[in-house]
Order: C-alpha cells, then sequence, then structure tokens
C-alpha cells in the first residue's frame, strides 16, 4: 500500500524563508542603481536681466483720426526694436520696449504722389513665462506705450510735408518663444498686436486721397519678428 511522504512542519517554514529571501537578495546588488528625483530646476529668471533686440514687419491698420484710415496712405514695412526685462520671480518679469517702424508708400497712394511714415512706440509692461530653465523658453506679455507716427505726404496740388500724430497704445500684446543653443543667449519669433488712439493731431484737416471711409479715430498695427536674447546675469 502506497503512502504519501509528509514533510515535518519546521522543513515547510524553511522552504518558504528561502523562497522569501532569494528575490529580496537577488535585488539587492541593484538598489544603488534606482534614481534618485532630481533636484530643483535653477531659476533662471528672478533678479534676472534680458537684453532682446529684434527685428519686425510692422502692418498699420485703423485710423489716425475720424475719417482718415492709416492704410490710405501707407503700407507694411520693415522696423526694429529693443526689450529690456527684469525678473521679479520665477515666471514674471517687467519689460520695457522700443519700437521703430518705416513704413512705405500704401497701394492708395495718389499717382506721381508721395506716401510714407514712421512709427515709433515705447512703453512699459510684464512678460509672462510659461517655464523655467528650460531649452525653449515660450511667453505672452502685456502692456501699455506711447506713439509718435509722422505721415510724409506730398503729391500733385497738395504738399503739406510731414504731419506728425502722437497717442496712447493702451493695449499692447505679445507671444513668442525663444531656443536657447547656449545658457546665454537665445533666439525665437514673436507676434504682437497693439491698438490705441492718437490724442495729438495736425491742426489743419488732411484732403482724403480716396473716399476710405471710417467712422472711428482708432489706430491698431499687427507686428511679426523675430528676437534674440541675451542673458548676461545667468
Amino acid at each position: 500500500m502506497n503512502q504519501r511522504t509528509r514533510l515535518p512542519g519546521p522543513c515547510l517554514a524553511a522552504c518558504a524563508l528561502l523562497l522569501v529571501a532569494i528575490p529580496a537578495s537577488a535585488e539587492e546588488p541593484y538598489a544603488d542603481e534606482i534614481p534618485t528625483p532630481p533636484s530643483d530646476v535653477p531659476d533662471e529668471l528672478s533678479g534676472h536681466l534680458l537684453l532682446a533686440p529684434h527685428l519686425q514687419w510692422l502692418l498699420p491698420a485703423g485710423s489716425a483720426e475720424d475719417g482718415l484710415s492709416q492704410r490710405s496712405y501707407v503700407g507694411s514695412g520693415p522696423g526694429f526694436g529693443f526689450d529690456l526685462s527684469f525678473g521679479v520671480s520665477e515666471y514674471v518679469a517687467i519689460q520695457a520696449r522700443f519700437d521703430r517702424a518705416s513704413l512705405p508708400d500704401g497701394s492708395q497712394c495718389p499717382s506721381s504722389g508721395r506716401c510714407s511714415a514712421q512709427s515709433t512706440a515705447a512703453g512699459l509692461g510684464v512678460e509672462y513665462h510659461l517655464v523655467n530653465g528650460a531649452a525653449f523658453d515660450p511667453w505672452l506679455a502685456a502692456g501699455m506705450a506711447w506713439r509718435w507716427t509722422s505721415f510724409d505726404l506730398s503729391w500733385p496740388g497738395y504738399q503739406p510735408g510731414k504731419l506728425d500724430y502722437s497717442g496712447m497704445d493702451w493695449l499692447h500684446l505679445a507671444v513668442g518663444g525663444e531656443w536657447y543653443p547656449h545658457r546665454l543667449l537665445g533666439f525665437g519669433p514673436f507676434l504682437a498686436f497693439d491698438l490705441g488712439s492718437y490724442s495729438n493731431r495736425p491742426g489743419s484737416a488732411i484732403p482724403r486721397p480716396t473716399a476710405v471711409p471710417d467712422s472711428s479715430a482708432i489706430h491698431s498695427f499687427f507686428t511679426i519678428g523675430i528676437r534674440g536674447v541675451f542673458a548676461p546675469m545667468r
């Protein structure tokens, strides 16, 4: 008659302890290879100065005054500018900016005439940087500026010379981002939009070269450009 072999209780307990100990001991040589959490990313903005010259293309829209569309005289043209920003927190910087653009003859300038303009803006704003310490730094900006626009108009029967306008751009919005091939140097594209009105205008009425009705006195500018960034304090 066959009898089943029974293992004593102490033997079973020893086998169970051995099965538990073997995996634990097998993992011990690799304990040092477990990655540790990365340290905090260094603050690359707070207390740092950013110098950002840029090149841009400016498109005027809206009107210089009631009934006078800016596009009646001038078209889009090239410009340049400079942003100076100082970080006040890990993601926020205070910005001072300067922009200047040359606007050539527009498509509705009278034949045999000359219609051009120079537009300059200087203002203050706030930048918000979406990331910190990364190779790509996207940002948003908002602010205000004072704008000077000088039209140089001349056509047969009308030669007023320069007509100077100035007033507040009470809304400036911009979005962009820079790649940093080096910790101190970056570059990238940006888009901007400005909206405002000229509170100071020429005293005499301006003859309209064409009938372009515009019932408002609000001007705007669209900008596309590229800027470089130098961060000397990093």
